[in-house]
């Protein structure tokens, strides 16, 4: 098993925070269809989804995660880079499509988890 470690956020190539857990989700969209013929396999359209939590933001981008809920709500494309697999990291367009936030004034923490869907499904693996 691999050591890990919090990967990078990266958004429009400046690193804006730390995931310390983080998940990305990628669909073929091909699908098998059971016919009298037999089984077809249909050609789907690739889907992708990178959520992510507990996210350290770096202060000295000033970069918050409120920043993150305004691309939410002004519905903007960023390039995010994360999720590293065999030391690459990958990339792509996305929207963000959900957040929940949460706070511990004890701590003086704001964290959340959040949920971006790629606008191009592609990826580029750098």
């Amino acid at each position: 098993m691999a050591t890990t470690r919090a990967y990078g956020l990266y958004i429009m190539g400046q690193q804006v925070a730390n995931m310390t857990t983080s998940k990305l989700s990628v669909n073929s969209g091909d699908k098998q269809i059971e016919t009298s013929a037999g089984t077809v396999s249909s050609e789907g359209k690739d889907t992708t989804t990178l959520t992510f939590s507990t996210v350290e933001t770096i202060e000295k981008t000033g970069v918050s995660a409120l920043d993150l809920l305004d691309i939410m709500k002004t519905k903007k494309v960023v390039t995010i880079s994360a999720m590293p697999v065999n030391t690459k990291s990958v990339a792509t367009k996305y929207k963000c499509t959900s957040l929940d936030l949460s706070s511990d004034v004890a701590g003086g923490t704001l964290e959340g988890s959040f949920t971006f869907s790629a606008v191009v499904p592609s990826l580029t693996v750098a």
